[in-house]
């Protein structure tokens, strides 16, 4: 186990989680209900949902390369 790299996994984890809830009442919700056209609604949603898989996807890579301690995949926690 790669505690350095799990933790980093976990803190991300940690932090997406908080996006996606938290950031769902305060940013999210009063943008949506203000009277902006819907192109930019539906451009900020699809940007929040990009950045939501993204933050999931980097965070699950590093709980797992960190908790096997896969050495072959070292150099995608470089690249995160």
């Amino acid at each position: 186990m790669n505690y350095w790299v799990f933790s980093a996994g976990l803190v991300g984890l940690f932090t997406s989680l908080v996006h996606l809830f938290a950031g769902q009442i305060d940013p999210v919700r009063p943008f949506l209900e203000s009277d902006l056209a819907d192109e930019p609604k539906g451009v900020f949603m699809a940007c929040w949902h990009v950045v939501s898989v993204t933050l999931l996807a980097t965070s699950a890579a590093l709980t797992y390369v960190g908790w096997y301690k896969v050495e072959s995949l070292y150099q995608v926690v470089i690249g995160i």
